[in-house]
């Protein structure tokens, strides 16, 4: 950095960022800016049904250090009990926690860095497009959310990331500055694989859904969908959760039962290869009280393995994808099944829709793109700091 006579120390805490796969835009950070990157993650954390123990780092370019976690495998509940000595250790000039606001993460953050690191610059994440302190948390023990939603606005971290671009508006009290910075896919790992993309009335055609298995992402309304489109229109449900059981009966009762997988939920090493055996990704997410789809991850990483997307007009859906899929009203099972049969017909539009999802990621979501928004604005945050004479 030209504002100081040695590298940047940053210190990111990401509880995905166990595997190796997940770090890239990490490493990007470290590569483009010539800075110390130092990555903290849990010595294990479950995202699906197996928890996965975090993995070495080849190489020295990123650090990566492990703590215990307190109150399990929550993102919104958990703690880093390590997290005070890592500070210590490391001395960072940029805190950059990947935790939305109310979560107690976010409140230890900011807690240690008051206390530890106060010269250091600070940085959250939030997915938020509800005004949840208005309209209430929806999250058990709703009390300690509010309480560290309260902690995290009143430390006015440096900048706010935020992914939909309505959490705006509501995020302006919580940070010094608000930056527009999606999700990242690496699309490196994400792109399309050879698969059949021909027409013809007698194709299989698999449509595909990832994700958790609620009510509130219209998996329901999917399968109603697929109860009004040819035999030949196969549904591949890949995911867990309390509403598994009930899906199984209505696929039964629809008599689509035969048409219908349910896989459990995929290690995310194995997430591009069940994306390339989809002809479309479906994605018909309601809009219920305290919640709406708040990006949706799967889209931008369908999107890099060109497989089109019909998704429902929700939440912060229409933002991500964009041009690259097909959008039908909340809910609608008549109009999903429209859409997914205009698809089923038109190979050419599968191409389509296939390749601008490409070009959008690539454009929008890659590695490079969002490591660039990240380190600009660390960049300014730790010069406009150095400037002001705190402590490196």
């Amino acid at each position: 950095m030209d504002v100081m006579d040695r590298p940047a120390r940053i210190l990111v805490i990401d509880n995905l960022a166990v595997e190796s796969l997940r770090r890239e835009v990490y490493r990007v950070l470290a590569r483009k800016f010539g800075w110390e990157v130092h990555l903290l993650v849990p010595t294990a954390w479950r995202e699906t049904r197996e928890a996965v123990a975090c993995e070495n780092e080849a190489g020295d370019m990123l650090r990566v250090h492990s703590s215990r976690i307190a109150f399990g495998f929550r993102h919104q509940r958990v703690l880093y009990l390590d997290l005070p000595g890592i500070v210590r250790k490391v001395k960072p000039h940029f805190i950059l926690a990947v935790a939305q606001p109310e979560s107690y993460a976010a409140a230890e953050v900011c807690i240690v860095r008051r206390l530890l690191a106060p010269h250091s610059g600070l940085g959250l994440f939030s997915s938020r497009n509800i005004d949840y302190p208005r309209e209430g948390f929806p999250y058990k023990f709703k009390f300690t959310h509010r309480l560290s939603d309260t902690i995290s606005r009143r430390s006015r971290p440096d900048i706010c990331f935020y992914r939909p671009a309505a959490a705006g508006k509501l995020l302006a009290p919580y940070a010094r500055r608000l930056v527009h910075t999606p999700h990242v896919v690496d699309c490196r790992i994400f792109q399309r694989w050879e698969r059949d993309n021909t027409a013809g009335p007698n194709k299989r055609i698999v449509v595909g859904y990832v994700g958790r298995l609620v009510k509130e992402k219209g998996v329901f309304a999917l399968l109603e969908a697929i109860r009004h489109l040819p035999d030949r229109v196969a549904l591949k449900i890949v995911g867990m959760g309390p509403e598994e059981r009930s899906l199984k009966q209505k696929a039964e009762e629809s008599g689509v039962a035969g048409r219908v997988e349910f896989h459990p939920p995929a290690p995310y090493q194995e997430i591009p290869a069940i994306l390339n055996s989809l002809d479309m990704l479906a994605l018909p997410s309601l809009e219920v009280p305290h919640w709406t789809e708040l990006f949706g991850r799967i889209l931008i990483e369908a999107m890099a393995c060109e497989v089109p997307i019909v998704a429902s007009r929700s939440g912060g859906i229409p933002e991500v994808i964009g041009d690259a899929g097909l959008l039908v009203e909340p809910g609608d099972s008549r109009a999903l099944a429209v859409a997914i049969d205009r698809l089923c017909v038109d190979a050419s539009e599968r191409c389509r829709l296939g390749q601008k999802g490409r070009e959008r990621a690539l454009r929008c979501f890659d590695v490079p793109v969002v490591a660039g928004i990240l380190g600009r604005e660390m960049m300014s945050s730790i010069a406009a700091n150095h400037r002001e004479g705190l402590p490196a």
